[in-house]
């Protein structure tokens, strides 16, 4: 009997990466579903599951899982990782690995975006930091056992040339509008990169790096952003210079990562 995907009960909990946040980190990130919170994560859940494949995990991803999102909050950027069925990616017509939909329920405006583990492995051993965001991401809506196999094998990929995201991500930041959100995006993620390289775990939780939600997200960036940005970038430079990380994800690593994907291709494909 083929294995059922299983999810996690429809409450918004951490998972046990966003447990090791710490009590004030969650609070910041779990700040905006203190009101209606379960009718909100039913209302995740539920776009979740029209992903039309077996579904290894969905976890809100951007300002809300930094804690980053201003207060109330209607707009959710929803990450997912799905098995397409094995004899499917075996014939000539593979079907696209990428499925993606737009939502407007319960008040809610979700864009849902879901990756075949095939392409989600691919980016892991490549300079893409963002998808270890989604893999660790704290708000999870739906998980699996391959899911919390995936967040250990994922970190094991961590490695120095993973600095290039998060700075280049940075860089887009700053040719964005100069607000004090985009200024607070930009600092969050240039120290999530400099906590990666010297550690190799991935904190997306805003707080813990005492950077404080905007109260005002528009208006415009602090008159010394550009000198506490260039500071950060050159702390990232440094901590990808000095890290204790490979340079390149290693050859076990890709082993591990392999090997995860094709027994989860057997068994839920």
């Amino acid at each position: 009997m083929r294995p059922k995907n299983r999810r996690k009960s429809a409450t918004f909990r951490p998972s046990r990466r966003g447990r090791r946040l710490g009590t004030r980190g969650i609070v910041a990130l779990f700040s905006i579903f203190e009101n209606d919170s379960q009718n909100r994560h039913e209302a995740l859940r539920l776009e979740a599951g029209r992903i039309p494949a077996a579904l290894v995990f969905a976890a809100v991803t951007g300002d809300a899982a930094c804690g980053l999102a201003p207060d109330g909050a209607s707009d959710f950027d929803l990450r997912a990782a799905h098995v397409l069925p094995t004899p499917s990616v075996l014939g000539l017509r593979v079907p696209a690995a990428t499925v993606a939909h737009s939502a407007h329920r319960d008040g809610l405006d979700i864009e849902v975006l879901s990756q075949d583990i095939h392409r989600l492995a691919l980016a892991l051993v490549k300079k893409n930091g963002q998808v270890i965001e989604h893999v660790c991401s704290p708000l999870v809506v739906a998980s699996s056992p391959a899911h919390e196999e995936l967040a250990t094998v994922a970190l094991a990929c961590a490695c120095r040339h993973w600095s290039h995201h998060y700075l280049s991500h940075a860089r887009l930041l700053r040719q964005a509008a100069r607000t004090q959100q985009n200024f607070a995006r930009a600092l969050r993620v240039l120290r999530t990169g400099v906590h990666l390289m010297g550690t190799g775990e991935v904190v997306m939780d805003a707080a813990r790096f005492k950077i404080e939600r905007p109260a005002q997200p528009d208006a415009p960036e602090p008159e010394n952003a550009d000198s506490i940005l260039g500071a950060a970038v050159r702390q990232l430079e440094e901590a990808r210079d000095a890290s204790p990380l490979p340079a390149v994800v290693t050859e076990e690593a890709r082993e591990r990562l392999n090997d995860w994907l094709v027994r989860t291709r057997l068994a839920l494909g």
